[in-house]
């Protein structure tokens, strides 16, 4: 038996909870694994690992961990019963596994496959535990397992490490290894898993479209910024960003449209409410769409003093979904009879129309948010196709091979977890069972995100403790110890979508406390203990990481890049050459802009390993641009429409050379081939010019757009042939 269970009074209590607040400090979920990336310094990286990742806190998830966790256990206190605790801890640990829940349709379902793994995983911890090979031999067995689960996405990954733990923490350190203590621990982790998803439903019902009505103002949110951004003229550039406000907007959009999928799903009956909440997500694509139109248009028009109004239209929507509250107001009444002037004035321009067109659409928008129109019909069609039937074995079965990223990562994941648990039993150093937690949540399927990672938690674990020890001498009592160690849990689980290192922070200043509440005093020694034991996990993770084949993810940025290209040349044929049918049409933008939005992610996670390599990260960073932009000035295209007038032979020979030269520019960056230039795409672009100029009868919107097309297209010949230059030894 390792020493770190003895370093406290003994007491069931404290033993079974050492493994619990060892848990909770080294936490961490797939959810921010992010990249930081930014200028050289010290200073600028602690900056950068704390830099926010979204702003959105997640209440819901705090409430039900702090309940799941403190609920147990005060009831445990109050009868004198200390197999409650572990009720509260399996309630709270799979909580942490659910940390994506809002957004899965098949929530209570992954609860209940990680409450049936937890139960298992711990039971057979504690027949492991009397013997350290057993020991060693069960955690390589399931940390496979946990690593596998990676399979189903983020919510996989998440609700693996509550499993890996459950056998790490609560089986191994177990003071007795019979199977009837086995099977006694697992029934109530079971009751615990149960408690876990009665507050998930309990919560769910209260306010079950809370999480869609919170997505659907963050739609807005990222809308009114996108058009301030685009709309006004700014003095200065903006700074730098990894994702362009294009993609916020998007992936606000989809995220929306799989929240509404979800609540769609858990509802027995259609709901008016749910219905204009979906119908405002389709409302905010479509001003998405003209707005990045209009913003075009501002090559060929001026600026006009009715743009500040369509932006505070989208501001005041966005209130109007969070606060519900109604357009019964004279500055309200004010802004509607100036989007009415807006829609029904004479348009003699491409812009005065699309202005037209914005304020149509925000004033159905601004009624539907405010409870006073009908659902649009035909505005919430395209969430149904997002509730796809189940297939549970397939992600699995694709992932059984050496080539796959997510089995190589569990492989990884099982040996070193492994290797962990025999250093600590062979080593027995105070509180030891720290180098193996380290190790589950540090390491990750790419070298980038695992050292981020480490450096975070890291940075998180020396704040957290010191602030810990402060407040767990300043504070006396069992009743001000559990405040401050619910309130500091409940911060975690809050801002655990916003940063991992402020995350780690509150859980490590509220286990300190936690420990003091279970066992009557706290020594300073044990801070220290724990950030040496961390430390010596998280090298063993980047360190056996590396030798075992841990891969960057930057070999992912040229697949991804190509078939981003390939998916633009299918988009842009539709659009230019206008024969696709509108489904299709819609098809070939959502593919478009989904692989778009997915090569920013991947090129924002990468940007540390690629900062090293300037002229590549150049290279890439342009390439990454000119897709985003080409797809905006598609879009527009969508929007505007391509002259009638314009010969069909003409459009449909620029269709295919735009398609044919980004699928040539795709297969070249995928074979690693220098490009070679294509003659034959100018003399095309340079002939739909002359057409487009002879029939519009001078510079029109279209036009613009049409030079535009051509400069992307070439500035991405410039930036394939730059990545396959850096490639060439």
């Amino acid at each position: 038996m390792h020493r770190g269970l003895h370093s406290s009074p003994p007491g069931g209590r404290t033993r079974r909870f050492a493994g619990f607040y060892a848990i909770c400090f080294c936490y961490g979920t797939s959810t921010g694994n992010r990249a930081v990336a930014g200028p050289r310094g010290a200073l600028s990286r602690l900056t950068g690992l704390l830099a926010p990742e979204s702003w959105r806190p997640d209440p819901r998830l705090a409430l039900r961990g702090t309940l799941g966790l403190m609920g147990p256990v005060v009831v445990g206190r109050a009868l004198d019963l200390a197999a409650l605790d572990l009720v509260g801890i399996a309630a709270f640990l799979l909580t942490f596994g659910d940390v994506t829940g809002s957004e899965q349709p098949r929530q209570l379902i992954q609860l209940g496959i990680g409450t049936v793994l937890g139960a298992t995983a711990l039971a057979s911890g504690v027949i492991a535990g009397s013997h350290t090979g057993a020991a060693t031999a069960g955690m390589f067995t399931w940390g496979v397992v946990a690593g596998l689960l990676g399979a189903y996405g983020n919510a996989g990954a998440a609700m693996g490490l509550p499993v890996a733990w459950a056998y790490l923490e609560l089986g191994l350190t177990t003071p007795v290894h019979t199977i009837g203590h086995a099977l006694a621990l697992a029934a109530l982790y079971a009751v615990g898993g149960v408690w876990a998803v009665i507050l998930a439903s309990v919560i769910n019902v209260i306010g079950p479209y809370g999480p869609l009505r919170e997505r659907t103002v963050e739609c807005y949110a990222a809308l009114a910024t996108y058009l301030e951004s685009t709309l006004r003229p700014h003095r200065n550039p903006p700074a730098f960003d990894a994702v362009s406000p294009e993609t916020r907007v998007r992936q606000t959009i989809a995220s929306a449209r799989l929240v509404a999928a979800r609540t769609r799903q858990g509802q027995q009956a259609t709901s008016e409410v749910g219905q204009r909440l979906l119908a405002l997500v389709e409302l905010a694509d479509q001003l998405f769409s003209l707005g990045a139109a209009l913003g075009d248009s501002l090559a060929v028009s001026a600026p006009s003093h009715s743009d500040p109004v369509l932006i505070e239209a989208v501001h005041v929507i966005a209130v109007a979904i969070a606060r519900r509250i109604d357009i019964d107001t004279e500055a309200t009444h004010r802004l509607v009879r100036r989007l009415e002037w807006l829609r029904n004035q004479k348009a003699d321009d491409d812009a005065s129309r699309l202005r037209a067109r914005i304020a149509g659409v925000l004033l159905t928008a601004l009624h539907a948010a405010a409870g006073e129109a009908s659902v649009p019909a035909g505005a919430v069609a395209n969430a149904r196709s997002l509730c796809e039937p189940w297939r549970p074995v397939e992600p699995l079965r694709a992932c059984l091979t050496l080539n796959s990223i997510v089995l190589r990562h569990a492989l990884r994941f099982g040996v070193l977890t492994a290797m962990a648990v025999a250093v600590q039993r062979l080593w027995d150093p105070p509180f030891g069972y720290w180098i193996p937690l380290t190790v589950s949540v540090v390491l990750k399927p790419y070298a980038g995100t695992t050292f981020t990672r480490g450096a975070q938690r890291l940075t998180g674990t020396f704040a957290g403790v010191a602030v810990g020890l402060v407040v767990s001498a300043m504070i006396s009592g069992w009743a001000a110890q559990a405040v401050a160690v619910a309130s500091a849990f409940f911060l975690l689980l809050a801002v655990l979508p916003i940063n991992y290192t402020w995350a780690i922070f509150f859980l490590s200043a509220g286990v300190v406390p936690f420990e003091a509440m279970l066992t009557g005093s706290v020594e300073s020694q044990i801070g220290l203990f724990r950030i040496v034991n961390t430390a010596v996990g998280g090298a063993l993770a980047m360190v056996g990481g590396w030798l075992l084949w841990l891969s960057s993810e930057v070999g992912t940025l040229q697949p991804m890049t190509a078939a981003t290209m390939r998916a633009m040349a299918h988009y842009a044929a539709c659009i230019i050459g206008a024969f696709a049918a509108e489904a299709d049409l819609e098809q070939a933008h959502r593919q478009a802009g989904l692989m778009n939005s997915n090569l920013q992610a991947v090129f924002q996670r990468t940007m540390r390993e690629l900062d090293r390599e300037p002229a590549r990260f150049q290279g890439y960073l342009l390439t990454v641009t000119m897709l985003q932009r080409l797809l905006v000035s598609l879009n527009t295209l969508r929007v505007i429409g391509i002259l009638p007038e314009l010969a069909l032979p003409e459009r449909e020979r620029f269709a295919g050379d735009v398609a044919l030269e980004l699928k040539r520019l795709g297969d070249s960056v995928e074979k690693g081939t220098r490009p070679a230039p294509s003659q034959q795409f100018g003399k095309e672009v340079h002939a739909l010019h002359d057409a487009v100029a002879r029939i519009a009868g001078g510079e029109s919107l279209c036009s613009i757009v049409l030079a535009r097309v051509e400069q992307r297209v070439l500035t991405l010949q410039v930036a394939a042939a730059q990545l396959i230059d850096e490639k060439v030894p």
